[in-house]
């Protein structure tokens, strides 16, 4: 698969990623409208789901987002996270140590 730059999402893209989150927080406005609970899943345990579910899903593409775009200023080149063999920049499974502190930071 070849990398392109400047490559743009597409819809069907945009939908598949936010898709899990939309999903959630339309179940936390079913169960329990637009009230506010804390995170304490020994009273609101569904709450508390949805609510950390939602956090956690955004945490994570945050993490992939910064990775991505910090990791294209990485001065060594990428190693595939299989095999850890170098791999041209933009290769789908290449990592550096940039992207990889940066997605923790995000």
């Amino acid at each position: 698969e070849e990398f392109k730059y400047g490559g743009r999402r597409n819809w069907v893209q945009v939908l598949a990623n936010s898709f899990p989150a939309t999903t959630a927080v339309c179940t936390y406005f079913a169960l329990f409208g637009q009230t506010e609970y804390c995170i304490d899943y020994r009273r609101n345990l569904w709450a508390s789901f949805l609510a950390v579910f939602v956090l956690s899903y955004y945490a994570c593409c945050n993490g992939d987002t910064w990775s991505s775009e910090l990791g294209v200023l990485a001065t060594s080149p990428p190693r595939l996270i299989t095999t850890f063999r170098k791999v041209p920049p933009g290769t789908n499974g290449g990592v550096t140590v940039t992207g990889t502190l940066a997605s923790v930071g995000g």
